[in-house]
């Protein structure tokens, strides 16, 4: 319960870029090198959540990690955090593990396609995701799901990159825009 409280609903969605709940952070090379996250403390973890995306992108090309180990972390830190910060709305863990599936066959066949491959995103509630319900936190668009994929959608499945939900959107951002 600890852990819960260190985290913000804010910082759980800006963190949704690497894994939809993990930790965006900067780490040394040598940590890096070495295949595990150093820690502030200079101690190694092994949490994949705390990759940058950098860092994830590194390891899954060098096939160090699959995708599917990546996605999975993320979405149970999704499970074990979202009841209390209600970060995201909606979590398509089926389709995001298929996603992973896929990218790991392709980089297992040396297909790789860029850094964003095999990286599991979250996408803010404001962006269409075909299939997927897209609010906008508004209750005129409580029932709304989109036929297609946004660009940006489309553009970061190219990429290979694997949504896996939509995160949750402040009120106060929808009406100013």
């Amino acid at each position: 319960m600890e852990e819960l409280l260190m985290w913000s609903r804010r910082s759980i969605v800006k963190a949704g870029i690497l894994c939809a709940g993990g930790a965006l952070t900067l780490n040394s090379q040598k940590g890096l090198l070495a295949g595990m996250h150093t820690e502030a403390g200079g101690g190694a973890s092994t949490d994949l959540t705390k990759l940058s995306i950098m860092e994830a992108s590194d390891l899954l090309r060098r096939r160090q990690i699959s995708p599917v180990e990546l996605t999975s972390a993320c979405l149970d830190r999704i499970e074990r955090l979202n009841p209390v910060l209600n970060a995201f709305i909606s979590v398509t863990a089926d389709a995001a593990i298929d996603q992973a599936r896929q990218a790991e066959n392709d980089i297992q066949r040396k297909n790789w396609r860029g850094p964003l491959h095999g990286i599991p995103i979250g996408l803010k509630d404001l962006i269409d995701t075909a299939g997927i319900k897209t609010t906008c936190a508004s209750a005129v668009f409580a029932e709304r799901i989109p036929t297609q994929d946004a660009e940006v959608v489309l553009r970061l499945k190219r990429a290979g990159a694997s949504p896996d939900g939509h995160g949750a959107v402040e009120r106060s951002i929808v009406r100013a825009t």
